[in-house]
């Protein structure tokens, strides 16, 4: 069974070993960067007031939302809990994230490439762009939670779309909204490819429609507790800084991206 497994992953020892060679290569040039930027010890500040018993506040008292990842700060606040330091702790787990991102995007294109006689050359060429892609190499060592959001991407879309797991998968997107509120989208367009994939048969039709609803409820009760605490639908980071909304502003990023990234 597992030799199967492995041929199916890798078709010969080569492939295995350059794989190993690029998520090396990857872990090495993260490792190289060494600054963990001030937003971070934004996310640092509210670990430390909720193990201490403050609450999830920047200031005692003042209860403003100032987070926009809140999976990454309950993480944080947890190994602060344990008494370890959060600038090498995020670190560490922004490695291990980062890491994580790789193997899933290998798993992910070896079946998308299925039915192509190159499927693992293709699949490799994949991870290359992505390793020597260096906005993900710089970030996974910043302090935040930029690594999670990928690896919660790609690990839900795995379970979702190659797994056939809608419960896996739609537990991963509530994970991946709860790291950031982006994740939203991704969770909108996913369970609708989903349902569209699956319509005609009705016992996956069944699975997933329970799937979903669980993961709504607990999107709503997220979204109750944090109206409740905060007094705000949205973290204040929004407010702050999309009080204007520009289309032009999309188009903007998106044309600076394919200037840095043309391949």
């Amino acid at each position: 069974m597992v030799q199967i497994f492995q041929k199916q992953i890798f078709n010969n020892k080569l492939n295995f070993i350059i794989f190993i060679l690029l998520l090396f290569s990857g872990i090495l040039m993260a490792s190289l960067n060494n600054s963990i930027i001030d937003d971070a010890y934004i996310s640092f500040r509210y670990s430390e007031n909720l193990i201490e018993g403050n609450g999830l506040v920047y200031n005692e008292g003042e209860y403003v939302e100032g987070y926009s990842n809140f999976l990454w700060v309950l993480i944080i606040a947890f190994f602060m809990k344990l008494g370890l330091d959060p600038t090498i702790i995020s670190k560490l787990l922004g490695l291990f994230f980062f890491s994580g991102s790789i193997i899933f995007s290998y798993l992910l294109s070896i079946k998308i490439f299925e039915k192509d006689k190159n499927k693992f050359l293709y699949s490799l060429l994949t991870i290359v762009m992505l390793v020597f892609n260096c906005s993900l190499i710089y970030f996974a060592t910043t302090g935040l939670e930029h690594s999670l959001f990928i690896f919660l991407l790609l690990f839900s879309s795995y379970f979702m779309f190659i797994n056939k797991n809608p419960y896996i998968g739609n537990f991963g997107f509530v994970l991946l909204i709860l790291t950031r509120n982006e994740g939203g989208l991704f969770y909108i367009f996913a369970n609708i490819f989903y349902y569209l994939l699956i319509n005609q048969n009705k016992k996956q039709t069944k699975i997933y429609i329970n799937s979903f609803i669980l993961s709504l409820l607990s999107l709503l009760l997220y979204e109750i507790w944090r109206i409740i605490y905060y007094g705000s639908i949205f973290p204040n980071t929004f407010y702050a800084k999309a009080t204007v909304i520009s289309l032009f502003d999309g188009f903007k990023y998106f044309y600076g991206y394919l200037i840095s990234y043309p391949i």
